[in-house]
């Protein structure tokens, strides 16, 4: 059985995508690596072939969101290797990182997940300890910025033992985009799996969006916030309506009437089409996409 794997999910970022699988190939031991893309519609395909032609390239033919896509290589990939790494394709691994997460991983059998410490692109800032935290009333999740207890691993990079994939499932693919890397180490957590961060795994991860972009992001969040409390809430109405009011008020407050408005639409038109009395089951089949 191969030790480790790393999946880097591409759609419509080669530049990017091509930096980070370079980074990778300079780890020691170097990994597996496998590039899921995603249903590009830009010339990613062919560009990722001619730069990187030693990677495993798999085609997905549709895009299935973040969830669907790091499904299709680990699928085949949690039986061949013991852990697998995933990385997003915008985050740039400082040299140290994998073998970080190897030791983290070897030294505690009883871990499920373990993150890395994810700083901006420019590495002044510290942008997550290797995860965050939710809050079940509130309906709202947070990176943590210190060591302490973690209710969940950021997928920007979250290393995954197989042992524990096969025992619990992969990602829930009715989550598109934001909160299955929450889900995913919630169902960890309840089959006794525990979580940890390896500090000195670093990755520099770009940040930085356009309006529309975050307006886009606050309705798919808004979606995934529904689903996720739907699934893991006693009384879910309360953080989905009291999440849902705070992050309006918020943007409001910023003086972004838009991204509240999406943020209101979003979850009202997620609890119109689906109820919460009538929660999805997991690895169900998707619904449609924003």
């Amino acid at each position: 059985m191969q030790t480790v794997a790393a999946v880097v999910l591409n759609y419509n970022g080669w530049r990017d995508t091509v930096t980070c699988v370079r980074a990778l190939e300079a780890m020691q031991p170097p990994p597996r690596i496998v590039v899921v893309d995603n249903a590009s519609t830009d010339e990613s395909l062919a560009m990722i072939r001619l730069h990187c032609p030693q990677v495993e390239l798999l085609q997905s033919p549709v895009n299935g969101g973040f969830a669907a896509g790091n499904n299709l290589a680990m699928s085949m990939l949690m039986h061949d290797v013991e852990f697998i790494w995933l990385i997003n394709n915008d985050a740039v691994c400082e040299s140290g990182a994998l073998q970080a997460l190897l030791t983290r991983m070897r030294n505690d059998p009883g871990l499920g997940a373990v993150g890395s410490v994810v700083l901006s692109g420019d590495g002044r800032k510290l942008l997550a300890w290797g995860g965050g935290r939710v809050h079940y009333l509130l309906g709202i999740s947070r990176h943590v910025h210190r060591k302490g207890r973690l209710d969940f691993i950021t997928g920007a990079s979250m290393m995954l033992r197989s042992r524990a994939l096969q025992s619990v499932g992969l990602f829930d693919e009715w989550f598109f985009l934001y909160w299955e890397d929450v889900d995913l180490c919630v169902r960890l957590r309840n089959a006794g799996w525990r979580l940890a961060v390896a500090q000195d795994s670093i990755i520099r991860h770009k940040e930085g969006a356009s309006f529309e972009a975050f307006a886009r992001r606050d309705r798919i969040t808004s979606k995934s916030r529904v689903l996720f409390f739907r699934k893991h809430s006693h009384l879910p109405i309360v953080p989905v309506i009291l999440g849902m009011l705070l992050r309006c008020g918020l943007r409001l407050l910023r003086l972004c009437p838009a991204r509240a408005w999406a943020v209101f639409t979003a979850t009202l038109n997620t609890l119109r089409t689906m109820p919460l009395d009538n929660p999805p089951a997991s690895l169900a089949k998707p619904v449609a996409r924003f």
